[in-house]
């Protein structure tokens, strides 16, 4: 209990919000028992995530998020992209 005190606070100094750390703390071990179901069940072959055209375009959209912060700055730079007014 004393050290999620602790945890919550250098989170909270560091400007990290709480509501997505405790949501990979709740969803981690059902991701890591679906990936190890679905790694048995294609005999460890990552094939598995490709061959329906919905996970190909759940992995295309998660990449785009990966990517989209590191590309945005580029962009701004470039002048192909305004930016946000605020």
């Amino acid at each position: 209990m004393f050290l999620s005190g602790v945890l919550g606070y250098v989170l909270t100094k560091c400007e990290y919000q709480t509501a997505p750390v405790l949501l990979a703390f709740v969803l981690a071990p059902l991701l890591e028992s679906n990936m190890r179901k679905a790694f048995i069940i294609s005999q460890g072959s990552l094939d598995i995530f490709f061959q329906k055209p919905i996970s190909l375009v759940f992995i295309i959209i998660l990449i785009a998020i990966m990517v989209f912060p590191v590309v945005r700055p580029l962009l701004i730079r470039l002048g192909l992209m305004k930016r946000k007014a605020s």
